[in-house]
């Protein structure tokens, strides 16, 4: 399973780290404030059962969400997860207050400084899936760019005929069948040898990150300058030249771009 997606991303790698530490501090506080409780015979203490309960549900929230990053599919599960992330944040605050409450036992501080991480990596999950990708809350894609674009698979055909996913501002991908699609996604050097002459030029108006499993797209930053060899349809193929003078030909969605 590629987890590129999730290391590649400064702000997935860094909730990840804050869940992963939670939920082991939750996990051995939990422990040991029931084996405290078994040995002790405590009954005064506050109920743990449910804090088990918590612990699985983190732990298979935290699975479910890398699957979904992972294999791109984030977007067609986006609505679930907040959801679910939602529910997780509220089991977060009992499993605070009964960890506070059971400060006689050991292990409570334990337990309440793994929740505490995984409230703060809940958060910042619940905003950046909940907010739209040209929010200032997702501000900083892979790139250092302006703009966020979650990770995705096939957009244009989907997953078991799945609505087809918006764009920033809700514009769409467009169908694949209206576009004149090049075998592959050809990059050159700064001396490529691409000779086709450009019939105009446009100007991104949004991030675009190519399908990684279609070699035919092309990715691109808000602002970049894209020659169009071939405006027929709503996938126009175009050809970037990048800072680094490589040269990338490929497709790209019309409605990402504004000629100029």
């Amino acid at each position: 399973m590629p987890l590129s997606n999730i290391t590649g991303n400064v702000k997935y790698l860094v909730t990840y780290a804050f869940y992963l530490l939670g939920w082991l501090l939750a996990f051995i506080g939990v422990c040991i404030v029931q084996a405290d409780v078994d040995r002790l015979g405590r009954a005064g203490l506050s109920p743990i059962s449910s804090g088990w309960f918590h612990i699985f549900y983190y732990l298979v929230l935290l699975i479910g969400l890398t699957m979904a990053i992972s294999t791109a599919s984030l977007e067609h599960y986006r609505l679930a997860i907040v959801a679910f992330l939602a529910i997780s944040f509220v089991f977060i605050t009992q499993d605070l207050e009964v960890s506070l409450r059971s400060r006689g036992a050991d292990g409570a501080a334990v337990w309440a400084a793994g929740s505490f991480f995984l409230a703060f990596a809940h958060i910042p999950l619940i905003l950046f899936l909940g907010a739209g990708e040209d929010t200032v809350v997702n501000g900083f894609g892979r790139d250092g760019s302006v703009s966020f674009t979650l990770p995705r698979g096939n957009t244009r055909f989907g997953f078991g005929g799945a609505k087809q996913p918006n764009g920033p501002q809700n514009i769409g991908v467009p169908s694949m069948t209206e576009a004149p699609v090049p075998l592959e996604a050809v990059t050159t050097g700064p001396m490529g040898g691409e000779t086709d002459a450009p019939i105009l030029r446009a100007t991104a108006m949004f991030q675009y990150e190519a399908n990684p499993e279609d070699p035919t797209e092309v990715s691109f930053s808000k602002g970049d300058v894209l020659e169009v060899l071939n405006n027929k349809g709503k996938w126009w193929q175009v050809r970037l030249t990048k800072p680094d003078g490589t040269v990338v030909t490929g497709i790209a969605p019309s409605n990402y771009l504004s000629p100029v």
